[in-house]
């Protein structure tokens, strides 16, 4: 694998979401239910156009991706000095998650790596279907964000 872009987006890892129906006019609109999915996507795309360089990649290219979410460990992760956290490597609590996981703050894999995908179609490539390989990781960090490696695969 050689990378053909990789860059660091910082800020809070969003979910996609899913879609909920919404009667409008007579009509069933289908409309995001995670308010903060979109200006999370917007600051993906800002980021991808500074790196990407020309027209996205054409339609018969594979593309892989590999994408790292980041997450700051809560302070509760950390042992108390002078009321605050500790936040030295002595500081971590032994029986601390290992991984960002749980269902109100971290939210599903899959549904953090499809806001990316859809954030860099038609800047890096055209449709995400061209993405034949991926892979993606939630893991602890000192800033919170995603490390995004997207390259073409030779065929």
């Amino acid at each position: 694998m050689t990378a053909a872009l990789e860059y660091f987006v910082p800020g809070r890892p969003r979910p996609k979401g899913s879609w909920k129906p919404v009667p409008i006019k007579g009509r069933t609109v289908l409309v995001p239910d995670n308010k903060r999915s979109a200006p999370w996507a917007r600051v993906v795309a800002a980021y991808t156009r500074i790196k990407m360089s020309g027209p996205p990649w054409e339609p018969d290219v594979p593309v892989g991706i590999r994408i790292r979410f980041f997450f700051r460990r809560p302070d509760s992760h950390y042992r108390t000095r002078n009321k605050r956290p500790d936040r030295s490597p002595e500081g971590l609590k032994d029986r601390s998650m290992p991984f960002p996981m749980g269902r109100r703050n971290y939210p599903d894999t899959d549904k953090l790596e499809r806001n990316v995908w859809d954030a860099i179609t038609k800047i890096v490539y055209e449709d995400d279907i061209q993405i034949v390989k991926c892979g993606a990781t939630k893991e602890w960090g000192e800033e919170e964000g995603a490390l995004i490696t997207v390259w073409k695969i030779k065929v």
